[in-house]
């Protein structure tokens, strides 16, 4: 990039590559910051800024869909979101600052003239973009999207590898490259193990140049262990509840009740991975070539012989005794029998409910009945005396 020129940086994921722990720290340093400014009118990321800046369709994002917005208030957001960002930009052009921008949603919400727009409002103001994309090996990839899935509560059915994987990695960055040109797209291994301290945000801002002050772990979207992880995915299954709306925020209560649960980590079987094995074979190489070398090898049979390795729904069945008995005593019931199948799975549906009422403060139905018996019978006892 030329040195002369402005820099913008498009941090676009992707997604379970430590996204939300660089965007959570990019927001608490950028009022602060002397070298960056950061596009976040909302939440901790750039999505309502970018899909009101530049998307065609922004009414279909999801924070219109589940996040109670009302679609006719679209162009007094549009008008607010042109003004914040044209504020964004003449600061960061006033002070020699870095623009910067993060939305993971860039790859599944944007269409090519939406980026193609994005690149000429900024090259208008002789910015150079630079476009940054962890990719991550991709067993890796679908264990953890699978758990994130399963953690949402917006998965009815046993589907580790969502259809939209199957167009592979190389399929959604070429698109990229068209608009921003290859040169402007870099591409970053996700591997803890190379960075320092296993530390996704200190290699974010390593490789962009920016400081960066360790102060303390960011680390978002920790993982559950496979015990919680089955009840969690019971629930999916079987539980009243969905992860839409204003129960977001609730389904953090109950997870993190869950966290607290011992076992081991959740492993899928190689098997599983089958449709996938020739589309990631004819990746692997363009991948390390963009790369810069890294390998990217994994070996996806690595825990197949495991006992607690998944290889179909009826494993996410398979509750242990001892995660039955902690269940049980969270909400001082009895312990679920049996202890696999699908029987065992609607049981455990029914009390992670009542562990959810209780995370979140809201009591099963039976004591709201019995409390409103009690006042009408007080009302009645008051009013004959």
């Amino acid at each position: 990039m030329t040195k002369n020129k402005p820099k913008c940086i498009l941090h676009a994921g992707m997604p379970k590559t430590g996204t939300t722990s660089i965007q959570q720290y990019l927001y608490d340093n950028a009022d602060a910051s002397d070298h960056f400014v950061y596009v976040c009118q909302y939440g901790i990321d750039s999505a309502f800024d970018l899909i009101h800046w530049v998307h065609s369709r922004p009414t279909t994002y999801v924070e219109y869909t589940i996040g109670n917005l009302i679609p006719e208030k679209l162009a007094e957001y549009q008008a607010i979101t042109e003004d914040y960002i044209a504020q964004k930009i003449n600061n960061a052009l006033e002070n020699n600052k870095i623009l910067l921008f993060s939305w993971e949603g860039c790859f599944s919400f944007f269409s090519t003239d939406e980026l193609l727009q994005f690149r000429n409002r900024l090259e208008s103001r002789g910015f150079e973009v630079e476009v940054i994309i962890y990719v991550r090996n991709w067993k890796d990839t679908i264990q953890s999207g699978f758990q994130q899935r399963i953690k949402g509560l917006r998965l009815d059915s046993f589907i580790p590898v969502p259809p939209h994987l199957n167009q592979g990695l190389k399929n959604r960055i070429v698109p990229i490259e068209e608009v921003f040109g290859p040169q402007a797209v870099r591409l970053l291994k996700y591997d803890t193990g190379l960075f320092e301290n296993g530390d996704v945000v200190g290699h974010f801002c390593q490789q962009t140049e920016l400081p960066y002050k360790a102060t303390r772990l960011y680390s978002q979207n920790s993982s559950l262990r496979l015990p919680a992880i089955r009840f969690l995915y019971a629930y999916n299954r079987y539980g009243p509840m969905r992860g839409y709306g204003p129960a977001i925020k609730n389904n953090y209560l109950l997870i993190g009740a869950l966290a607290a649960l011992e076992g081991p980590p959740l492993r899928l079987h190689s098997s599983l991975l089958d449709p996938m094995a020739e589309l990631i074979a004819q990746e692997r190489p363009w991948l390390e070539q963009k790369i810069g070398g890294v390998s990217m090898e994994e070996d996806v049979s690595k825990y197949d012989n495991d006992e607690h390795t998944i290889k179909s729904e009826s494993d996410m069945f398979n509750f242990s005794p001892d995660s039955l008995n902690w269940l049980a005593a969270q909400i001082n019931a009895r312990p679920v029998t049996p202890v696999s199948g699908e029987l065992a799975a609607k049981k455990v549906a029914k009390q992670v409910h009542t562990l959810y009422q209780k995370a979140t403060g809201k009591k099963p139905l039976y004591y709201r009945l019995m409390r409103k018996v009690k006042t009408v019978i007080r009302r009645a006892v008051q009013y004959q005396s």
